[in-house]
């Protein structure tokens, strides 16, 4: 397993990772799936900020973490939200969330200058 930062070209293995998330749960809150221009917009205004990760493997994306801000008011400065999206297929590998939620852990600690 591979843990990198999302690029542009990553956006419609993204999309379709997310999508049955969308069509079949409420927990994005989306009624939608969103486009891949809107989905680019997303990961580019989440990276001035914050890390957006895929882990992949023999070059397939089967996962993906983000982190985003928890809620504008300034007594959440140093509150962020980590979303974590597994395919369903690799839902039962046990190392993949975990992985990814240490990382943005190191990332986040680090471009907050926690550490």
């Amino acid at each position: 397993m591979n843990i990198r930062l999302a690029h542009k070209s990553d956006v419609a293995s993204l999309v379709a990772l997310y999508a049955p998330y969308v069509e079949n749960t409420a927990i994005t809150f989306e009624c939608q799936i969103p486009s891949a221009e809107e989905f680019t917009d997303r990961i580019e205004k989440t990276l001035k900020k914050y890390p957006y990760l895929v882990a992949e493997e023999n070059g397939e994306i089967f996962g993906y973490a983000y982190v985003s801000t928890y809620d504008n008011r300034e007594g959440y400065n140093w509150a962020a939200e980590l979303s974590v999206y597994v395919a369903s297929e690799s839902r039962g590998r046990w190392e993949v969330a975990p992985s990814m939620m240490n990382w943005n852990c190191l990332l986040n600690s680090k471009a907050l200058s926690i550490f």
